[in-house]
């Protein structure tokens, strides 16, 4: 699952460096994510021009301000939409599944409220028909290990998930490892979130 960051000023270089990198990955799975930056009309041109490149999704091509414009690009191209800045709150989740906005929902419980409102808005969502991808950003371990529990507890969840604590400068976590093997995250049962936090890094952090 490779994911490519476009919604640049330059819509050429958009085309180019996502030609280069599916001549790149072959067959794998390709995903874009345009952080909000398109209106309406580019968001469905550059959609259409990016149809030839086999697209898994791309994940929120318009301003987050408004889920009607979402909406109106999801039933304007064929590309599936994904919703991410969009969807911060709980109505938000509501309002996207009711306005059919997104053919997925990319949520985490630092933006939602923590691990029962992020079951909440999986299980609004699943009545809806609609998968959870696991967002994260600006997290620690702490949140990844929270993510983790939360992904082995919702049926409707996306194979395609995001963890971010490694873009960290400082592991606050001793144990377990939280890197993926092979793609795949798995942590020991334990009490709680599962982990134990290093010390020394929060001490002189805090600092």
């Amino acid at each position: 699952m490779i994911y490519v960051k476009v919604g640049r000023t330059d819509e050429n270089a958009d085309i180019e460096i996502v030609r280069a990198v599916r001549a790149e990955i072959g067959n794998a799975r390709l995903r874009l994510d345009a952080n909000e930056g398109w209106d309406p009309y580019r968001a469905i041109r550059m959609c259409r021009k990016f149809e030839p490149f086999d697209i898994d999704f791309i994940e929120q091509p318009t301003s987050s301000w408004s889920i009607d414009a979402l909406a109106h690009v999801r039933r304007s191209v064929g590309i599936p939409i994904v919703a991410d800045q969009a969807a911060f709150t709980l109505f938000d989740v509501y309002e996207i599944c009711r306005q059919r906005a997104a053919d997925m929902i990319c949520i985490g419980p630092r933006e939602v409220g923590g691990i029962q409102a992020m079951l909440k808005a999986a299980a609004v969502a699943e009545a809806a028909g609609l998968s959870i991808c696991i967002h994260s950003s600006f997290t620690t371990g702490i949140t990844t290990a929270a993510e983790y529990q939360i992904a082995r507890m919702i049926p409707n969840l996306d194979d395609g998930n995001q963890i971010m604590w490694q873009l960290a400068r400082d592991n606050i976590v001793a144990g377990p490892s939280l890197a993926p093997v092979n793609g795949w995250l798995e942590m020991p049962d334990a009490p709680g979130l599962g982990i134990t936090l290093d010390q020394g890094a929060v001490e002189r952090l805090s600092v």
